[in-house]
């Protein structure tokens, strides 16, 4: 799947593999069963949270 996306966007295959790895979480549907869906918030979240700002020098 990652190959169809990233022709369009043009990045490459890993980028957008990664991309769908973070922001893809399972969830329990109405029928009680789980599925996995994507959420781009859900993957901004996860690299704020690997990714902190760095903070300014003193000086």
């Amino acid at each position: 799947m990652a190959c169809q996306v990233t022709r369009e966007p043009h990045r490459g295959p890993s980028t957008i593999s990664r991309e769908l790895n973070r922001g893809t979480i399972r969830q329990i549907g109405p029928n009680h069963k789980p599925f996995e869906a994507y959420f781009a918030e859900t993957a901004k979240l996860f690299i704020t949270m690997i990714k902190p700002t760095p903070m300014p020098l003193a000086g």
